[in-house]
C-alpha cells in the first residue's frame, strides 16, 4: 500500500565479477543487501516490474561491497542498520539434472523449510519468500516467525502475490498475442 518497500535480497554473486571465470566453482557467493525499492503505484503492473527490475540492476556487483562494509571491515554506519524485516531468495532456474552429473537437487522440501526457519531467526526477518523456477513454473514458499507474524495473514499475502502474478501473466500473454 506504500510507494516504497525495505526488503533484505540474497543474491548469489555469479555476476559480481564478471572478469572471473567462476564455471568451476561450487556454491554461491552470496550476499544479502537491504534495498528500498520504489512501487509506485500510478504504474500498471508490467511497468511497476520493469521499474523494479531497473533498480535490482542498478545495485553494484551484486552489493557485495556492502557485505564487506558490513561483516568484514565492521563499518560503524552499516552495523548500526538494522535489516528489513522481510527476506527475498530468488534461486533462480533449477533444471533437470544432466545424466551425467554427480549430484542432484534434494527434493525434501521439509529440510529445506526447517533450514529457512532457523535463518529467520539467525538474520533477525520475520518473513522470508524464497522463488525457483522449475520446468517452466514459478514456486514461491513462504516462511515466518510466528512469534511475528500470524499464519493467516501470511497466507493473505501469498494468496494476494500469486493472484497479482496469474493477472500480470494474463495480461502479457494477451499483450503478446494482440
Amino acid at each position: 500500500g506504500g510507494s516504497s518497500f525495505a526488503v533484505s535480497l540474497r543474491r548469489h554473486g555469479r555476476s559480481a565479477f564478471p572478469a572471473f571465470d567462476v564455471s568451476r566453482a561450487i556454491g554461491w557467493f552470496s550476499t544479502t543487501v537491504p534495498l528500498v525499492l520504489a512501487a509506485d503505484d500510478a504504474l500498471d503492473p508490467a511497468a511497476l516490474v520493469k521499474s523494479i527490475g531497473h533498480q535490482l540492476r542498478a545495485v553494484p556487483r551484486d552489493g557485495i561491497a556492502y557485505g564487506v562494509l558490513r561483516y568484514l571491515e565492521r563499518d560503524a554506519f552499516f552495523v548500526s542498520l538494522e535489516p528489513p524485516r522481510m527476506l527475498v531468495n530468488h534461486l533462480g532456474h533449477l533444471g533437470a539434472p544432466r545424466a551425467d552429473t554427480l549430484f542432484r537437487r534434494s527434493d525434501d522440501r521439509a529440510a529445506d523449510r526447517a533450514t529457512d526457519r532457523e535463518r529467520l531467526e539467525r538474520d533477525d526477518h520475520s518473513l522470508a519468500l524464497t522463488t525457483t523456477v522449475r520446468r517452466g513454473r514459478l514456486s514461491m514458499e513462504w516462511s515466518f516467525r510466528p512469534d511475528r507474524h500470524r499464519r493467516d495473514a501470511v497466507e493473505g499475502l501469498a494468496s494476494r502475490t500469486r493472484d497479482w502474478l496469474l493477472a500480470l501473466s494474463a495480461d502479457a500473454a494477451v499483450a503478446v498475442s494482440s
